[in-house]
C-alpha cells in the first residue's frame, strides 16, 4: 500500500509508528478507529449517516469532512486510537491526550452546530403546508 495514499487506515498506522506492510493489529487499529468514528458522528461531524471502515479502501474524503475541520478530525482519531491501541505510561501524559480529545471533540462539535444553516425549502407550497413562511417572505420580496 503506498502511503500516499488517502487511506484512513494507513495514515493512522504511520502516526502510530507502524509500518504499512505490518499487519498484526490491523483489526484491533480498526476497531478503534470506528469507535472514534462513531463519536465523532455522535458529535455532528461527518456523514448523518455515520462511517466506518474495513480496511485500506476508505479514504478521508470518505469521510465528507470540510477542509477546515479535516486536520483535527485526523488529530481526534490518532489521539483516540493512540490512547487506546498503545496508552502511554506516564499518567500525566495520558491526562494531557485526554484533554486534547476532549478538547478536539468539543471544537469539532462546535465547528459541526455552527456548519448547520436552515435548509429553505425552494418548493413555496411545500414550505406553506408545513407552516413555513415562503421563500418570498423570507427574502423580503412578498407584497
Amino acid at each position: 500500500m503506498d502511503l500516499s495514499t488517502n487511506s484512513i487506515l494507513a495514515s493512522i498506522k504511520k502516526m502510530l509508528g507502524l509500518e504499512d506492510d505490518y499487519t498484526p493489529f490491523d483489526m484491533d487499529i480498526i476497531v478503534h478507529i470506528n469507535s472514534a468514528l462513531m463519536t465523532l458522528n455522535q458529535l455532528g461531524v461527518g456523514p448523518d449517516k455515520g462511517f466506518q471502515i474495513e480496511g485500506y479502501n476508505e479514504t478521508w474524503d470518505d469521510l465528507e469532512i470540510s477542509l477546515e475541520m479535516i486536520g483535527a478530525v485526523k488529530n481526534y482519531i490518532y489521539l483516540s486510537v493512540k490512547t487506546l491501541f498503545d496508552p502511554p505510561t506516564n499518567s500525566f501524559v495520558m491526562d494531557a491526550m485526554q484533554k486534547q480529545i476532549e478538547q478536539l471533540g468539543w471544537r469539532l462539535n462546535v465547528q459541526a452546530e455552527s456548519k448547520k444553516t436552515f435548509d429553505f425549502i425552494t418548493d413555496d407550497e411545500k414550505a406553506r403546508k408545513r407552516g413555513w413562511p415562503g421563500n418570498d417572505v423570507i427574502d423580503g420580496s412578498s407584497d
